[in-house]
């Protein structure tokens, strides 16, 4: 059976895929850590959550962004805070008391971004293999894009 492939092309499409995914995986999980305990990026939506959490209601009083993450990151935010009992703290005034390692309230802080942050890693690596899903029987095994 001949081989339709050309030989300059060295990777298959599922290890192109392969490749892009862990690329993906790679790229968000990088940085994960960065800036915790204590919250201080604007586009992270745990204080949002928590604050549903808290005020038992799934209003968020917030409607810029898309509420399917915020309502994701609310149960992970829940599973946070029934996992490390204490209270997440935000806000510049908390910076400094949350750097300390014996602060009680750290580890829900720390629990409750990494699982938001490891659901967003989560949603681009699957949106890569599901863009990958997706494409490769339109576009047919060897793209145009890929010839030489």
């Amino acid at each position: 059976m001949p081989d339709d492939r050309s030989p300059n092309k060295a990777f298959s499409p599922a290890a192109l895929a392969a490749l892009a995914i862990v690329f993906a995986l790679a790229a968000g999980t990088t940085g994960l850590r960065w800036g915790l305990p204590y919250i201080w990026h604007p586009d992270e939506k745990v204080e949002l959550a928590a604050n549903m959490i808290d005020y038992k209601s799934f209003d968020p009083d917030y409607f810029i962004n898309p509420h399917l993450h915020l309502y994701a990151v609310r149960g992970l935010v829940w599973i946070a805070e029934r996992m490390f009992p204490g209270q997440m703290a935000f806000g510049m005034q908390s910076i400094v008391p949350m750097t300390h390692p014996d602060n009680p309230n750290r580890a829900v802080q720390m629990a409750g971004n990494l699982l938001a942050r490891g659901f967003s890693v989560f949603c681009a690596v699957a949106a890569v293999w599901w863009l990958w899903r997706s494409l490769r029987r339109p576009l047919g095994e060897w793209p145009a894009a890929l010839d030489d």
